[in-house]
């Protein structure tokens, strides 16, 4: 009797807890948030493809979501389906970090404001997490309190 009361809770447990994974063909991959970034880079570093075949929950997703997160371009980084009689529409909703415009300096002469812009630290219109343009900002306060 005790065999069949274990038997039976675990089938019951793994129905409970099991996804239903579902076969979809994607018919459309969408990109929402993106202001520099092209759609077609994103869809191209993603990795997933229209016209394919794929398995919702899928590790394609999540490889997609790593990918895109490796690029160092993005603050956030969400996939939603839109699901219709078979077919999917992947969202890819982003939100990108902000370029770093022109470098200005004020009170420093030419050479030394060329020295600054040459830094191996510092790119203009290159994309800075916040942690990183307080490196970028730390670093250009440390250069210039040596300089006195």
């Amino acid at each position: 009797m005790k065999i069949y009361l274990y038997v039976l809770i675990m089938f019951c447990s793994t129905v409970v807890f099991t996804q239903e994974e579902q076969l979809y063909f994607i018919e459309d991959i969408k990109v929402e948030g993106n202001v520099v970034t092209s759609e077609d880079a994103v869809i191209t570093l993603s990795g997933l493809k229209i016209g394919t075949y794929i398995q919702i929950p899928s590790p394609k997703i999540q490889y997609a979501i790593q990918t895109l997160w490796k690029e160092g371009v993005f603050d956030a980084i969400t996939v939603s389906k839109e699901v219709k009689e078979g077919k999917v529409t992947l969202v890819i909703q982003l939100i990108e970090y902000q370029l770093l415009g022109e470098l200005s300096f004020n009170g420093v002469n030419d050479s030394e404001k060329k020295k600054l812009k040459k830094h191996k630290r510092i790119r203009e219109l290159k994309r800075y997490s916040p942690n990183a343009m307080m490196v970028v900002d730390n670093v250009l306060r440390e250069i210039l309190q040596n300089k006195g």
